[in-house]
């Protein structure tokens, strides 16, 4: 019985982290390091159209964050794929990897610092 319980237990506790998935915040470095080895990633840029246009990450989607429709947007995204997230500082892609989790999606990630970072840490790695 006791055997029994034990391995409830664990199978409930397996299937409880399963099923939360795999959320937090990345450097800029780590970002770098999951766009270069990880295969079906999806990378999101939540700033707006003129900010895209400056430049941007290479392959990134574009969603802005202050349309009406992001919300329905970010529903529309295959949610068994992880996406790394950025915006310009930090601030709205740490929103939207909010409403990610509570979309139901099963992994995804803030890059730190945002486009801001990501760009200063190229100028200083090119020097």
């Amino acid at each position: 019985m006791k055997f029994l319980l034990t391995t409830a237990v664990l199978l409930f506790l397996y299937s409880a982290s399963v099923d939360a998935g795999s959320f937090g915040d990345v450097t800029t470095q780590k970002a770098s390091s999951m766009i270069s080895s990880k295969k079906g990633l999806l990378i999101l840029d939540v700033r707006t159209p003129e900010e895209y246009a400056k430049g941007h990450l290479v392959h990134a989607r574009l969603m802005n964050y202050y349309e009406s429709t992001f919300k329905d947007q970010l529903k529309s995204l295959p949610k068994n794929r992880t996406v790394l997230i950025y915006c310009k500082s930090g601030r709205r892609s740490a929103e939207t990897l909010a409403m990610m989790k509570s979309l139901g999606f099963k992994s995804a990630y803030n890059m730190l610092g945002g486009f801001d970072a990501w760009s200063k840490e190229k100028r200083r790695s090119t020097k």
